[in-house]
């Protein structure tokens, strides 16, 4: 319990400093300015529990499928799998300079952006909770790497602790 803390919160310190570039224009863009003083923190705090929710619900179930896999007696060969698939996107990233999205995928992020904007014009409180939890959904290199890493723990409880513990770190 103790290794998946230390490494969910490792690799989230680790990364927070992706998210403040990434990431940080939109939390620093959250309409919050109207809000008194402590309903802006409740705002930003529930705009970072919607994100680590989000990790923490994609944990749970790629520790699902992860569970599946090591049962299965896959493990191994997934695991090479997505190591040389992730280098491969690398590469094609780096010196191609495109990324490989099928369309599908580019649909939902799409989908995702249209309920962020119609998250941001809400008008309570609440709204921001939601927001967090549609940004959890943007694609990221970090993410996808806390994912690779919460599919191999072979555990759908040490995988949703991971991942909640990942977003935790990002903080």
């Amino acid at each position: 319990m103790w290794q998946v803390f230390f490494a969910g919160i490792s690799l989230g310190l680790v990364s927070s400093l992706h998210c403040v570039g990434m990431c940080g224009p939109l939390a620093l863009a959250l309409p919050v300015q109207h809000l008194s003083r402590g309903r802006q923190l409740a705002a930003l705090l529930l705009y970072n529990m919607g994100r680590v929710f989000t990790y923490s619900l994609l944990g749970l179930l790629l520790g699902w499928i992860g569970r599946r896999i090591y049962l299965a007696g896959f493990q191994q060969w997934f695991s090479v799998t997505v190591g040389m698939l992730m280098l491969l996107m690398a590469v094609q990233y780096f010196y191609v300079k495109t990324t490989a999205s099928p369309a599908w995928l580019q649909r939902v992020h799409q989908q995702v952006q249209r309920w962020m904007n119609y998250f941001l014009q809400m008008r309570h409180t609440g709204g921001y909770f939601l927001l967090g939890i549609a940004n959890g959904l943007l694609p990221c290199g970090m993410v996808y790497l806390a994912i690779a890493g919460a599919v191999a723990l072979g555990s759908v409880g040490s995988s949703t602790l991971f991942m909640f513990f990942f977003g935790t770190g990002t903080l």
